[in-house]
């Protein structure tokens, strides 16, 4: 099972930990009233990613804080763009703590197989837009992804052929603890 998931779900369990046994619980990012800091953002816009290379979405190292919003939009492959990776690093670890095909990390999975020309779904959590017929996708993943000391976010284009990526990643800083 994926790191990432793992640790939101012992999230939720240290919470409901605290609650039951009189300690104080945890700042709940996952709140509509969670604690903000300073809110920053990446962006890359346009931008031509060949087949096998790596395009950085997100690099902050700093202070606490989460990641608020991941963006992202790629068009000019096939469905091939479905095979698209994201790699997460924390704390400036070289290694990539959590890797993640991007159509795992925005719950499309059912959709690779998808005849239609469009597909489209949104909830609070994330939303997700396919274009079959321009060979484009579009995944707004809203779930706080909370970090430490630093976060780096990078997509791998595994497509097969050139895409052009256009993302946003929203972050907030000094989050008080």
């Amino acid at each position: 099972m994926n790191r990432f998931f793992i640790a939101i779900f012992l999230a939720f369990t240290i919470n409901a930990l605290g609650q039951s046994s009189g300690l104080p619980a945890p700042v709940d990012i996952l709140s509509p009233d969670k604690p903000t800091g300073v809110l920053h953002y990446q962006k890359n816009e346009y931008v031509s990613v060949t087949n096998g290379s790596t395009q950085n979405l997100l690099n902050y190292t700093g202070s606490d804080g989460y990641v608020q919003n991941l963006f992202i939009a790629i068009s000019g492959g096939t469905s091939g763009t479905l095979t698209d990776s994201i790699k997460i690093y924390y704390n400036g670890s070289g290694t990539a703590t959590t890797t993640v095909p991007l159509q795992n990390l925005c719950m499309s999975v059912y959709m690779a197989s998808n005849t239609v020309t469009s597909s489209h779904f949104n909830n609070l959590a994330l939303s997700w837009n396919a274009a079959n017929y321009a060979g484009g996708v579009s995944c707004d993943f809203k779930l706080p992804i909370p970090f430490s000391g630093g976060i780096k976010i990078d997509l791998v284009n595994n497509s097969g052929s050139t895409v052009t990526l256009w993302s946003i990643a929203q972050y907030q800083t000094g989050v008080p603890k």
